[in-house]
């Protein structure tokens, strides 16, 4: 589905999906328009639903990945410090 199709299915601008986009991990949709992605998923057949649930389990992994690197990090800059 195009972009200009996606936004008039959720009724919102060309130009807001694409903020979406662009933005990725770092968009909040207004309260609305979460509402409208909702209401589209629930909507959406198996094959979609089934899409969307392994993106999100593919993010969860990614942040999972990061913040163990951030602890690591702090773990790691408290022993040089106290070395020192």
């Amino acid at each position: 589905m195009s972009v200009h199709a996606f936004a008039e299915h959720l009724g919102v601008s060309d130009r807001m999906v694409s903020k979406w986009e662009a933005g990725g991990d770092e968009i909040y949709p207004r309260a609305g328009n979460q509402a409208a992605l909702d209401t589209s998923l629930a909507m959406a057949g198996p094959e979609v639903r089934a899409r969307f649930e392994r993106m999100v389990a593919d993010r969860a992994v990614r942040i999972e990945r990061l913040s163990l690197a951030a602890d690591a990090r702090g773990l790691y800059g408290t022993r040089s410090m106290a070395s020192s």
